[in-house]
């Protein structure tokens, strides 16, 4: 009877050991839920009432930040709401991958509300979703589908009274797709100019944009961005006499554009005939005589003249890395409207694609390769489930009776509770979040555009959850990622979602500004190098042009002078100036990358450091440690 007891006692601690074991790693290994998805539409009658503005006069470009404005009626509830945004994605299934953009807010009834987000479309054969829910409960909610006409490779968006007379411009490579748009529809966010290659203001009221408006045309066209300006004769005709400006006349364009002009608008010119621009541009020379208005070009500025009067002005110091262009002369109006070499013109406007200053891909690939795990986190668990096996066997080789097993279940009982928490405790902590920051300064402006890489890892699978600062920093997903949630907060972005064991690293890519004046001026003989880095102090600096480097060491705050040797220069393959094995790899992705084949095979070279103590811009919910990091100051090269 006895000996029956004990093998009875032995078999049920077996079993009960083999059914903790399962349930504990179980529990350990199970994956969490997946985000919800986003629900349809509630009504028909919900659907007629949000009006919608997607991207320019709803003219997109793929990719890239495009605006969207939703104007919301009077709702009959107030309280704590939010816009969600669905985008559907390219991915391997068509209609599995979805980007979802939320904005909180908060509710007023019987008050008419105007929301905005950026949303990036990565697949226009699906439409956008949109949908607004108040105390968690959906009120309205519409569709928007896109028309293929309104995809543009090239996007030309004009501000003009007269909404004809650029049809042809879809001759020109790209394709080109024109968007006549009012002042309002213009971004406040410098970011959501990103779809646009040329920008033309023809008809513009000084006070018809807010000062957000105002101040994102400007960083825009700062750090890139191209503006046509054209100089309509009957409003340089209307300008009244006032002290201050260029020969006593008031300026034809808004105050706020004055900084970005190459050329300033003199008085009212008839010419013969507008022969030279043929003879420029191509084309048969336009019959009759042509009015323009006179510019006077600004120091540095490039222009074009006709029988002596300029009519064309571009460049100039203050478009920093841009292009501003003034027109003495109105396309719209004879003899110009019918001309056959306006295409030409226009293309000479638009310019050439501009290469990409970073391979943000190839860079995020890099990161991937890059994202160590903790390995405190594998010692713990490793610990956890010897003192959990420990604990079993133990009890049933020292007390195999009734009560030894009543402990074993109390084991596994408390392991059920455990090992779920412990489950959590080792995602959070696996996960790992790398990035870099690439600052490249706009010379003469105080200004420089922030870009930033970065990848989540999460190797055993899990929710991750990512803030991106400041509110300025647009941020956005590198791939096409299903159950991904971004919401846009007053102090920045959010951005959740899921990666189950064994996906890569989900990379992220964010856009700013920040003020800085950085500067690095080169002799005309290449042996003297002038830098002033204002407050920021770089590490590990150096020279390169093309495949060459020049090395430069530590540079402190502020103005340095440097004299360079001719035999300093040294291959690039061969430097080893980087602070860790991690930050030459990524050195090597940014300066080899296709993308960065444009800086290196330029006509000047560009000054390369690290900088410290600049906040990083992503963060990992859950994460004791910041990752891995690293700052990049890229300064253009000047000659004088």
């Amino acid at each position: 009877m006895r000996r029956a007891r004990a093998w009875r006692d032995r078999h049920a601690l077996t079993a009960l050991f083999g059914l903790a074991l399962v349930c504990g790693l179980a529990a350990f290994v199970s994956p969490p839920p997946p985000l919800p998805h986003a629900r349809a539409a509630s009504s028909p009658e919900a659907v007629a009432r949000l009006e919608v503005r997607l991207g320019f006069g709803g003219v997109v470009k793929i990719g890239v930040p495009l605006p969207l404005e939703v104007v919301l009626p009077p709702l009959a509830v107030s309280g704590p709401a939010e816009m969600v945004v669905d985008t559907p994605a390219l991915g391997p299934q068509a209609g599995q991958v979805v980007t979802t953009t939320a904005v909180p807010f908060v509710s007023v009834a019987d008050t008419v509300r105007v929301i905005r987000a950026p949303v990036v479309i990565s697949d226009p054969r699906r439409p956008v979703t949109v949908r607004v829910t108040v105390r968690g409960r959906e009120v309205l909610g519409t569709t928007v589908a896109l028309s293929p006409e309104h995809v543009g490779g090239r996007v030309v968006v004009a501000l003009s009274d007269d909404r004809t007379g650029l049809a042809a411009l879809h001759r020109l490579p790209g394709p080109v797709v024109v968007a006549y748009v009012t002042a309002e529809a213009l971004p406040r966010r410098w970011q959501e100019y990103a779809a646009v290659d040329l920008l033309v203001i023809r008809d513009l009221d000084p006070a018809a944009l807010d000062v957000a408006q105002q101040e994102a045309l400007l960083r825009w066209v700062r750090l890139g961005g191209r503006l046509l300006l054209v100089a309509r004769s009957a409003a340089a005709a209307g300008s009244t006499e006032t002290a201050g400006s260029p020969g006593g006349r008031a300026p034809v364009f808004p105050a706020y554009l004055d900084p970005l002009l190459p050329a300033d608008v003199g008085p009212i010119r008839a010419l013969p005939s507008a022969a030279g621009l043929a003879e420029r541009y191509g084309g048969t020379s336009p019959s009759g005589p042509l009015t323009v208005a006179a510019l006077r070009p600004r120091a540095g500025a490039g222009h074009l003249d006709l029988s002596g009067v300029p009519v064309i002005a571009s460049g100039g110091p203050g478009s920093g890395q841009g292009q501003v262009t003034i027109w003495g002369f109105d396309p719209w109006r004879p003899p110009l409207i019918g001309w056959n070499g306006r295409l030409p013109l226009w293309d000479n406007a638009l310019g050439s694609e501009p290469a990409p200053g970073v391979d943000v891909e190839g860079l995020a690939e890099h990161l991937a390769a890059g994202t160590p795990l903790d390995p405190t986190v594998h010692a713990r668990v490793f610990g956890a489930i010897l003192l959990y096996l420990a604990l079993l066997l133990g009890l049933r080789r020292w007390k195999p009776t009734v009560a030894g097993a009543a402990g074993a279940l109390l084991i596994v009982l408390a392991a059920l509770g455990a090992f779920p928490m412990l489950a959590e405790v080792v995602r959070d902590r696996s996960a790992t979040l790398a990035q870099v920051t690439i600052i490249e300064p706009a010379i003469g402006t105080g200004s420089a555009r922030a870009t930033t890489v970065a990848a989540v890892a999460v190797p055993y699978g899990g929710r991750y959850r990512v803030t991106a600062v400041p509110a300025e920093m647009l941020a956005e997903p590198l791939t096409p990622a299903s159950d991904l949630r971004i919401v846009l907060g007053a102090l920045g972005s959010e951005l959740t979602g899921v990666l189950r064991s064994g996906d890569p690293p989900r990379p992220f890519l964010a856009v700013g500004a920040i003020p800085l004046s950085a500067s690095a001026v080169l002799s005309r003989d290449g042996r003297s190098l002038a830098v002033d880095l204002g407050a920021l102090r770089a590490t590990h600096v150096e020279l390169r042009w093309r495949d060459r480097l020049y090395p430069l060491a530590d540079l402190p705050a502020g103005r340095t002078v440097h004299e360079l040797r001719p035999d300093g220069w040294i291959a690039a393959a061969s430097s080893g100036g980087s602070s860790s094995e991690w930050s030459g790899r990524v050195a090597r992705a940014i300066f080899q990358g296709s993308g960065a084949d444009a800086i290196l095979n330029g006509a000047a070279p560009v000054l390369a450091g690290e900088v410290d103590g600049v906040a990083p811009v992503f963060t990992l919910g859950g994460a004791r440690a910041l990752g891995q990091r690293l700052t990049v100051l890229l300064v253009p090269l000047e000659r004088r």
